[in-house]
């Protein structure tokens, strides 16, 4: 579990890390940046800043009012 500071420019929603609370073994802290995508807003797809890792994709399980 790590702090971060979440800033929001030109459309993108970035999120740098700033210090960690708890830090477990094997695991670094990265920064991430996130664009919502248009027609899907509910759906993020982003860059991961770290070397050897590319991006993410978060979709929900549950969708509001089903």
């Amino acid at each position: 579990m790590f702090l971060v500071w979440i800033t929001y420019t030109d459309g993108a929603v970035n999120l740098s890390g700033e210090r960690w609370i708890n830090h477990p073994d094997g695991y670094a802290m990265t920064n991430l940046s996130v664009r919502p995508r248009a027609g899907h807003p509910d759906q993020l797809m982003g860059r991961v800043h770290l070397q050897g890792c590319s991006g993410y994709a978060v979709d929900p399980i549950l969708k509001p009012g089903r």
